[in-house]
């Protein structure tokens, strides 16, 4: 490998930054050097390519597209070198298990089946994230992501943890006292949906179960989803998985679901990276999964 032919790292990993953060001031925090440092590496640079690489717009740095291209390689790379860092690292030190998943899935899944987990290994600590965003394994550092899909990102490893079926579901109380819900005459009924994720909505309108004429009361989380469904507020699209533990004791009521849809929820990871406390988690979600 030629070290003589490409400028220092010090000035490629002071771009990369600048170009990350889109601030000099925030780079040289980054990387715990001074903000004169941060410009000369990007001098430096420019003389060395013969073009300016980044510039500034208004409050920010944006790279030029010659830029763009360098800082998105450099991403990558160092990226790479962290994430190979960390799991050379990650079982040889007390640093925690980085778990990222949806607010929804670590609410209404995750968070209350992992008291198991922590009794079973006391010696694995974990570190839960929430996002909805695609995870970017070199840069985030993240060991493991749990997500929504169909399971095809690239440039990374996925196992199906459990298929995620639509149910349309109500409470006990108010299946009991409208039988006709359980005939599927959903008319005239309120529809309780989370207004940040429109599939189920949409799902409902393709089944025809709502038209212009139907109620919908949108809320603010699933949480307060579930919540007004238990008053008895109205009826609810939810994923079957996140609501298990309601379905089998019987205090919200199936009144229709969906057909397998190759959709659920995945065990995400970074293609040929190894780590034991990792495979112990992800032995333990899949044992989770069948309970």
């Amino acid at each position: 490998m030629d070290w003589h032919n490409i400028p220092s790292l010090a000035a490629l990993r002071a771009f990369e930054s600048a170009c990350r953060t889109g601030n000099l001031t925030a780079a040289a925090t980054e990387l715990n050097v001074t903000h004169a440092a941060i410009a000369q590496h990007i001098r430096a640079l420019h003389d060395y390519f013969g073009e300016p690489l980044i510039k500034r717009q208004g409050n920010r740095m944006v790279p030029t597209a010659a830029g763009q291209k360098l800082s998105a390689e450099l991403n990558l790379g160092f990226g790479t070198i962290i994430s190979a860092v960390r799991d050379l690292t990650a079982d040889k030190t007390d640093a925690p298990l980085v778990i990222s998943t949806t607010s929804n899935f670590a609410e209404n899944w995750l968070m209350p089946r992992l008291p198991r987990f922590w009794s079973k290994h006391p010696d694995i600590p974990l570190a839960i994230r929430t996002s909805h965003d695609l995870v970017n394994f070199q840069s985030d550092g993240v060991d493991l992501a749990i997500r929504y899909g169909r399971g095809n990102w690239a440039g990374t490893d996925n196992q199906l943890l459990t298929e995620a079926r639509f149910v349309i579901c109500g409470s006990a109380q108010i299946v009991r006292d409208i039988p006709r819900l359980m005939d599927g005459d959903l008319s005239k009924m309120d529809w309780l949906f989370d207004e940040n994720h429109l599939e189920p909505i949409e799902w409902a309108k393709e089944e025809g179960w709502l038209d212009d004429q139907s109620t919908i009361r949108s809320l603010p989380t699933m949480g307060s989803v579930r919540a007004a469904l238990a008053t008895g507020s109205g009826i609810a699209v939810l994923m079957e998985p996140l609501v298990k533990a309601e379905l089998d004791a019987g205090t919200i009521i199936p009144i229709a679901r969906t057909k397998p849809r190759g959709v659920g929820y995945y065990i995400v990871t970074r293609k040929e990276s190894v780590s034991s406390k990792r495979a112990t988690f992800i032995k333990w979600l899949r044992s989770e999964a069948v309970i």
